[in-house]
């Protein structure tokens, strides 16, 4: 058997699991990004930059859903997965 070496997840699974490993027993909650913008010059060579955006990944944030909006696919009922 080939040994594994990469797992997928889908938004959903995430969610699920951080409700789970939070002890959280209620409410409706998603997963999300918080995000480190920035801006330089970059280029492949040092002879040749370009003036450039890029976007880090700073933290996996979970949040309670307000009631009234719109729920996301990936919106996860605690109830229902920490029972």
């Amino acid at each position: 058997m080939a040994d594994v070496s990469q797992y997928s997840f889908e938004l959903k699974e995430i969610t699920a699991i951080l409700i789970k490993l939070q002890g959280i027993k209620e409410g409706k909650w998603a997963v999300g990004f918080e995000f480190n913008l920035g801006a330089g010059l970059i280029g492949l060579t040092p002879e040749n930059p370009r003036p450039a955006a890029f976007v880090a990944i700073n933290k996996v944030v979970l949040t309670r859903h307000a009631e009234g909006m719109p729920e996301p696919p990936f919106m996860v009922d605690a109830a229902e997965v920490n029972t």
